[in-house]
């Protein structure tokens, strides 16, 4: 019986962070080296895919690069998920890129990040969004690029999950003291 609320427990465990670091975007590292997935939308001059554009890419072997010229222009994707709260994280480079907006669910999460010489920067946010999310990155360059990579967006935990998590072990645990109390006996 011990061994069967051990393994029960051990299960439990593993069970809550592997959903909480199930990653919703697709290709959110551009390793299929364009730009499959997502959705181009705006001026798409001057942006793609590359190997190493100012740094090397910071997860795999690609990175996304964006330079429009005329206005906005950028990427988005569409997430097949319910409602509720996500991380949403990415790494960012700007060389004198103008203007740039990161937006998620219809909310701006991010916008104007100042030129750093297109080293990384990484960005993460904790952030409520309806069911079906779309995740969409802007940018407006007349004279410099943006750099992203390492983008992913995972499904939160309610309260509520972690609260049943823990009666679980609680109820483990007392149910495994009863049992060596009742044997000691």
């Amino acid at each position: 019986m011990k061994i069967a609320l051990l393994a029960s427990a051990i299960a439990l465990a593993f069970a809550a962070p592997s959903y909480a670091a199930t990653n919703l975007v697709s290709n959110g590292s551009f390793e299929t080296s364009d730009f499959s997935d997502w959705t181009q939308f705006g001026d798409t001059n001057f942006s793609g895919v590359d190997t190493t554009f100012y740094n090397p890419p910071t997860d795999g072997s690609f990175q996304a690069f964006f330079g429009p010229d005329i206005g906005f222009g950028g990427i988005s994707q569409a997430l097949t998920t319910t409602a509720g709260r996500f991380m949403v994280s990415f790494d960012l480079g700007n060389d004198l890129g103008a203007g740039n907006y990161v937006d998620f669910g219809g909310s701006t999460i991010l916008a104007n990040v100042a030129s750093n010489g297109a080293a990384w920067a990484h960005y993460s946010f904790t952030v409520s969004a309806g069911a079906n999310p779309i995740l969409a990155f802007g940018f407006s360059n007349p004279r410099g690029y943006y750099v992203l990579d390492n983008v992913s967006v995972a499904a939160v935990p309610e309260a509520a999950t972690w609260v049943m998590l823990i009666a679980g072990f609680g109820l483990v645990g007392t149910a495994m003291r009863r049992r060596s109390a009742a044997a000691a006996a």
